[in-house]
């Protein structure tokens, strides 16, 4: 497991020269290649700033900061069950019998055009080993 680091959130609003510190801190698990040491700076398009002023205001959230968590919550959601979807769409082509079987070469030929960073080309698939 990495170490945990944390980050404040500060967002820049187009319409208000003031900065919106989100003063809580958010844990993330350190990587090789993300760790927001000190904060993330944010953008927002005027309709957010008062989407997120409106969600404030109406009581259902105390402060910008309890909005922006919980979109990022419900982001992480929705992409979680696009994966589960997809993966079951794979899932149900093979039960089909909707799959191509690859061989040694054909996947040699695959790594080798991925590396050389050129458009992947199907290759000529192999007779299905199993079917349903």
């Amino acid at each position: 497991m990495g170490s945990e680091c944390a980050f404040s959130v500060v967002i820049y609003t187009r319409q208000m020269s003031v900065l919106h510190s989100l003063s809580q801190r958010f844990p993330i698990t350190r990587s090789a290649t993300s760790c927001y040491p000190g904060f993330v700076n944010v953008s927002l398009t005027p309709e957010l700033e008062r989407l997120i002023s409106e969600k404030v205001d109406t009581g259902m959230y105390q402060t910008a900061s309890e909005v922006v968590r919980e979109g990022l919550r419900l982001l992480k959601d929705r992409d979680e069950r696009q994966l589960r979807a997809d993966v079951q769409a794979g899932f149900d082509a093979v039960d089909h019998g909707e799959y191509t079987d690859y061989t040694v070469r054909s996947i040699k030929t695959l790594a080798a055009q991925v590396k050389a960073g050129r458009r992947l080309l199907a290759p000529a698939p192999a007779k299905k080993s199993r079917s349903r």
